[in-house]
């Protein structure tokens, strides 16, 4: 990253190359292009997808009857969000008919700010064009492809952050750091995990009070007022790891870290992982390089070297993911740390301008075919559906009724497929379709009760029919069982083999691809 001026309150001065008015006109016209594509290929995708698990789950909290409820629905653990997200949910409900991209809405506009607080955070730096290249490298990740599109909070979540940066970047103008702890209490009220995209800005301001002996009263200042709301939702908190920690469904583990990587940036677990590694090194090689060299941190095309320390931070954000779980004994997964995206669209700011020309030209070839290749694929198959969605319901019923037994409840073997097609089933339907919960049968046939037990407290604030398995057993001796697992791969979709140890037997009515409908039939009754 090239270019400050050691007064953070002074104009950038950028090199000659960038200086060039014709490339910074034509970098910020293209910049706005990408915004408008972003908002329109992102209502795209939430116009045609589906709720599933945990935005339904989201939803219940959301629609309670007051701000009351929704508190006490958060204090039984019924979301892991965080209450200033269930309130935008509230609100934003209100703004559209169709509720699939009104209540995905927050998510895509945070998408947005992302993209131009990091163009706005590499231009100080390196220019215009380069913050081009690194506000388009967050298209290629799963923040995205999946999270800007979703009725969760982690969009969100990551937006504060990249607030955060912009107004870091500042430090430590009064403005600024109330900017800034304001977004981190805005990011602690939308998911807890928030405080772990804290960490970096930490370690940042550390290396400045302990190698550049300077004590900015202001930037802790800001930090103590952005984790303030924390106190207010530590029961909330406290509540979800009381009900599902002892067997969470994502544990943490050093071989996991691969896999978040390869996650995030969407490709194999051994790529994900080499492109950290390249990051993170290049990023430790110019923190060392800033340190030795006392002319480097204050030269109008360097960067402070607190601000590569910043960068650092967030590129090892599932390391320290990992070693927060270990300390927590709690679960670990990519979105929890899902900022990492910011580390490495800013390590590509950093390191960039450090490279030849013809490396930069092959660095940027490699990307724009990438998003090609991506988007194509996007738009081909969302050719013939650019407005609306299958109901999973609906599809389900069509095959329901080809098995026939229509007076039979229909158990959906699959927690995860039972909420959405609970969500988008009609009344006769939903009176139907129903799911059976067994914390300790779950324990073994799927290693974790996370699932089961996040039903049973859902279903104490929605009309969900989701019953404990020993009472629906006694009362249905004969019912429909739904599975997709034909691959037999889904580890929660575990109820046909249990119901077969069991001494049930299980009769084959209608399949359709990898799904099929089981005449289900107690022991003692079957033939």
């Amino acid at each position: 990253m090239h270019n400050l001026d050691p007064t953070p309150t002074s104009p950038a001065k950028f090199p000659a190359a960038v200086q060039d008015s014709k490339i910074d006109k034509f970098a910020v016209r293209i910049f706005i292009v990408l915004i408008a594509y972003a908002a329109l290929r992102s209502l795209v995708g939430a116009a045609t997808r589906p709720f599933w698990f945990d935005e339904v789950g989201s939803i219940i909290v959301t629609r309670q009857p007051s701000i009351s409820g929704l508190w006490n629905a958060l204090a039984h653990a019924a979301d892991s969000q965080g209450p200033g997200f269930c309130l935008i949910e509230r609100m934003s409900a209100a703004l559209l008919r169709n509720q699939e991209v009104a209540l995905r809405l927050p998510s895509i506009l945070a998408f947005c700010c992302i993209t131009i607080c990091l163009f706005v955070f590499t231009r100080r730096r390196a220019g215009s064009a380069y913050a081009l290249v690194c506000a388009a490298i967050p298209f290629t990740t799963s923040l995205f492809t999946w999270y800007a599109i979703e009725a969760r909070a982690y969009s969100l979540l990551v937006g504060c952050i990249a607030i955060a940066l912009v107004a870091y970047q500042r430090a430590p103008a009064l403005r600024w750091m109330c900017v800034m702890a304001l977004a981190f209490a805005a990011s602690v009220s939308f998911n807890y995990y928030a405080g772990l995209a804290m960490v970096p800005f930490g370690l940042a301001e550390l290396y400045v009070l302990l190698v550049r002996r300077q004590t900015r009263w202001p930037v802790w200042i800001a930090f103590a007022l952005g984790v303030l709301p924390m106190a207010a939702f530590w029961p909330l908190l406290l509540a979800m790891r009381h009900n599902f920690s002892a067997h969470f469904w994502a544990k943490a583990s050093l071989s996991g870290l691969a896999f978040i990587y390869a996650t995030i940036f969407m490709t194999s677990p051994p790529w994900g992982a080499a492109v950290a590694a390249a990051a993170v090194l290049a990023m430790a090689g110019l923190i060392l390089f800033s340190a030795r060299n006392s002319k480097a941190a204050t030269a109008p095309n360097r960067a402070p070297a607190h601000e590569y320390v910043l960068v650092l931070g967030l590129l090892a954000l599932p390391f320290i993911g990992y070693v927060a779980a270990k300390l927590t004994h709690s679960g670990m997964t990519e979105r929890y740390v899902l900022a990492a995206v910011l580390g490495i669209s800013l390590a590509a700011g950093c390191i960039l301008p450090l490279l030849d020309r013809k490396s930069v030209i092959l660095a940027v070839s490699f990307l724009a075919a990438l998003l090609a290749v991506q988007e194509a694929a996007f738009w081909v198959a969302h050719a013939h559906q650019l407005t609306g969605f299958d109901s999973p319901a609906d599809s389900l019923a069509g095959l329901v009724t080809s098995a026939g037994h229509p007076d039979l409840p229909v158990v959906i073997s699959d927690g995860l497929e039972y909420l959405p097609i609970a969500h988008y089933a009609t009344p006769p339907w939903s009176e139907r379709f129903v799911n059976l919960v067994d914390p300790q049968a779950a324990l073994i046939f799927a290693g974790n009760d996370s699932l089961d037990r996040g039903l049973i407290v859902l279903r104490r604030f929605a009309a969900l029919r989701v019953y404990d398995y020993p009472a629906f057993a006694s009362q249905h001796p004969t019912f429909l069982l739904y599975s997709s697992n034909g691959s037999g791969r889904d580890p929660h979709d575990w109820w046909p083999e249990r119901l077969f140890r069991d001494g049930y037997a299980l009769k084959v009515l209608a399949v359709d691809h990898q799904r099929t409908i089981y005449l289900v039939t107690r022991p003692q009754e079957s033939p």
